[in-house]
């Protein structure tokens, strides 16, 4: 029927507040879903990019030692190079060191390439210039100042180098991007450093002259195709010619720590999408549903009419379906629109801590598609159940006085259990619950708008909460040393807790621990093997027991999820690529050390027969130690310099700073994080709002009666303001559980990489509380002014009239 058509755009029209209401849900779900859902994509296209223009290396072979020659290229002719799949082979030099950078020792790589004639691993220059002249150096750009992490280096400053016992004074020429770095992940510790690992790019002569090097001990290949089966195929036919240089580490393209660390971020932030994506659908659906079961009910007059002028139930059914079925095609349009934005925004701040070299905006389409079609048929189903009612209105009923069919029946139940009190005696008070409980449906359905958004907001905000209070847990309960210090060689325990003892004051209990890799595949994993009864290490067990005998080890909860194992079964790793051990996965933890194996110095000297080459004989690799209480920040500071110039070691971490350091990362993941938690308010806000706005919207006639009747302005604010109330205390109550229930599922759907403690802080509670309860005063108000802003006579007129 052309005037139903026309109706459609009329009820839009004058309706403006429902109309934006429900277009404004389905664009926050969208915005939301697709946005999140899309940053892969697009973080995964740029890297592609990014490794494109840089022509990043398909893959590195790491040598035990050096090839005598600089140009690797000539180990095979032409047609070898063919048959093996190899278009270009390069060398360079990559050695481990230590860098003093404002009398702060850091980890080190020294890269030695040719930088005129690089053409694998190509760096783009970011800041300053080449360098001309022997003490200048280029540094990967994580470690400077024009990214927000890091030691802030800037142009001109100085590093002391100290490598193979030499000691070399450099200036920073300038910062560089380089697409194997990433996050800057130790390759070591396989930990983000971002800024805290100082790269360090050296032209190849003159790294050769300095530390007296010939040669190089790493091969950059690039084949044919970028697959595992191409770089194996290569692979083997470089190994018959390296003799007992013989491959010490081999990294392949897909199977890099860097982009496993990005791959794990952004398929997080792709589960959120997913996630709160469809929790906003939902919800958003839910508002359609109360909104358009509102609109019916006001429109039972109009509903009668069509009835009685010939119009089947059919063709109303349709009409209201179609009302609330435009009104979200429309936000799934701007939804659209919003999801780009969003994921421009967030790719750019993956890029502002990354420092991806191409930025690129890119979806999915089959996204786009899945969820439009998830939208609509959410829309479509919902409207379809808020205009069921339909069917059930005659002509007759529908054109009746609308309070002549109102049954009371018996009092509601908490009418008559607040009877007594004198509080709920009055006018102001009856109606609002009678009001709520004799409205079943919709009431239910206003509560459930205000509980699901509440979980929205509850999960995204426990997201941020929960990850640094595992954090907190891991240096409190587990990892309980003030700091640790790994040795560049094995050193006698013995002979450190003496010296120490002797030398230096203010330090309590030392441990010795070893921390090495084994080889499990073509995977090097980190090991740290602590004493038996070691009383600054314990384990987060959250599966199996906590038993390290000879052949019993843990595992972390994202080294066992890589591996596909789980208590009971069996694992095979080599110290040195040539014999395997086969051990038993006692349990798994769940702490920051996710990819690590835990064994004990006691298990690994009674199982391995020639451990000579790892120093745990008699040795140990690393050790712990624990502050005294009353040290002073300058006391640690010396100590630390004690340490450094005694033992020269790999890495002296305080546990204090591995905090902090772990934290500036976690803050730039986090504000992705945010963003879902300040969307998950928005929601809560805009879904709570509106719902209770629609729901006392079409009670206005209600409320003029109780004008002309010589009610109060504070008598209606208080009814008003109680019914809402009422909706945000049972909304708020069945989101409780709700929230408890969903939380520990979405954490291992989001992050199945990670153990987080499923813990909601209680001020959370308060917070959803206060907002909730922001929600009723700003429905209240809205109601009570447009109650109030209207002339009484005029509004009666109207609403008799029609």
């Amino acid at each position: 029927m052309k005037i139903l058509t026309m109706k459609i755009f009329r009820d839009i029209q004058f309706n403006k507040f429902r109309s934006i209401m429900i277009i404004l849900t389905v664009f926050l779900a969208l915005t939301l879903g697709l946005g999140l859902i899309n940053l892969k994509n697009s973080a995964m296209v740029s890297v592609e990019a990014t490794n494109k223009q840089l022509n990043n290396a398909d893959l590195r072979i790491r040598l035990s030692g050096y090839i005598p020659e600089n140009n690797v290229s000539l180990l095979l002719s032409e047609s070898e190079k063919e048959a093996a799949g190899i278009t270009d082979l390069e060398g360079r030099i990559f050695e481990y060191s230590t860098v003093n950078y404002k009398d702060k020792i850091h980890k080190a790589y020294l890269i030695g390439i040719n930088f005129d004639n690089a053409r694998i691993n190509k760096l783009k220059l970011r800041v300053g210039d080449d360098p001309i002249s022997d003490d200048q150096v280029l540094v990967e750009q994580h470690f400077g100042n024009i990214l927000p992490l890091g030691a802030q280096a800037k142009l001109n400053d100085h590093l002391s180098i100290n490598f193979r016992n030499s000691i070399v004074n450099v200036r920073i020429a300038g910062f560089v991007a380089d697409s194997e770095y990433i996050f800057v992940v130790d390759e070591q510790t396989n930990a983000i450093t971002l800024g805290e690992l100082c790269i360090i790019y050296i032209p190849l002569e003159i790294l050769q002259q300095k530390f007296n090097l010939t040669g190089v001990n790493e091969i950059l290949v690039k084949t044919q195709e970028r697959s595992n089966a191409a770089n194996q195929k290569a692979d083997q036919a470089l190994s018959s010619l390296l003799g007992e240089n013989r491959i010490q580490n081999v990294i392949y393209w897909d199977e890099s720590m860097e982009r496993g660390w990005l791959e794990l971020r952004t398929d997080a932030m792709e589960n959120i999408g997913v996630v709160f994506g469809i929790f906003a659908l939902i919800v958003g659906s839910i508002a359609i549903y109360n909104s358009l079961s509102k609109l019916i009910i006001a429109q039972r007059t109009h509903i009668g009419l069509y009835g009685a002028l010939g119009a089947k139930n059919r063709a109303i059914l349709v009409h209201y379906t179609s009302s609330g079925l435009m009104l979200g095609i429309i936000g799934i349009i701007l939804g659209w629109i919003g999801a780009t934005l969003t994921t421009f925004v967030l790719i750019n701040v993956a890029v502002s801590v990354f420092g991806l070299v191409v930025i690129t905006v890119s979806s999915n389409p089959s996204n786009f598609v899945i969820i439009t079609l998830l939208a609509i048929f959410l829309i479509l189903i919902f409207s379809i159940l808020a205009t069921l009612p339909v069917l059930q209105i005659t002509p007759h009923e529908a054109l009746r006085a609308p309070y002549s069919t109102s049954e009371l029946g018996r009092e509601p139940f908490l009418e008559r259990l607040l009877s007594p009190f004198r509080i709920f005696k009055g006018l102001a008070s009856k109606i609002p619950l009678r009001s709520v409980f004799m409205n079943k449906r919709r009431s239910l359905s206003t509560a459930l708008v205000v509980s699901a958004s509440m979980v929205i907001l509850v999960i995204s905000a426990s997201l941020f909460f929960d990850y640094i209070y595992a954090l907190d847990q891991n240096y409190e309960l587990y990892e309980k040393y003030d700091a640790k210090v790994i040795l560049s060689t094995p050193t006698s325990e013995t002979e450190i807790k003496q010296w120490i003892h002797q030398t230096i004051t203010g330090i309590t209990e030392i441990e010795g621990f070893v921390y090495t890799s084994v080889w499990i595949g073509n995977q090097r994993v980190p090991l740290q093997a602590f004493h038996q009864n070691a009383s600054l290490r314990d384990y987060n067990v959250i599966a199996g027991e906590k038993l390290l005998s000879k052949y019993e080890i843990l595992i972390g909860n994202n080294l066992a999820n890589d591996l596909e194992v789980k208590p009971g079964d069996q694992i095979s790793f080599s110290f040195n690529l040539q014999s395997n051990l086969t051990v038993e996965v006692a349990g798994i933890t769940g702490e920051i050390a996710e990819n690590t194996i835990l064994w004990t110095i006691e298990a690994i000297q009674q199982s391995v027969s020639d451990i000579h080459h790892i120093g745990i004989k008699e040795n140990v690799t690393a050790f712990a130690f624990t502050f005294s209480e009353t040290i002073s920040n300058d006391d640690k500071n010396q100590i630390k310099q004690f340490i450094q110039e005694r033992f020269n070691p790999y890495v002296y971490l305080d546990s204090s700073e591995a905090k902090s350091t772990i934290l500036e990362f976690l803050n730039m993941f986090m504000q992705l994080l945010v963003l879902v938690a300040l969307l998950g308010l928005a929601t809560l806000v805009l879904f709570t709002f509106s719902s209770m706005s629609i729901a006392m919207m079409e009670r206005e006639m209600e409320f003029l009666a109780l004008r002309a009747m010589g009610a109060k302005h504070r008598t209606i604010l208080r009814i008003i303001f109680t019914e809402n109330l009422i909706y945000g205390f049972f909304g708020f109550f069945i989101g409780v559980p709700i929230s408890f229930a969903l939380l520990k599922p979405t954490y291992e759907f989001i992050f199945p990489e990670l153990y987080l403690p499923s813990v909601i802080p209680v001020e959370l509670w308060a917070f959803v509380a206060v907002i909730i309860c922001l929600c009723v005063f700003l429905a209240t108000t809205l109601i009570a002014w447009r109650t109030w802003r209207s002339s009484l006579p005029d509004m009666l007129y109207n609403r008799m009239a029609n």
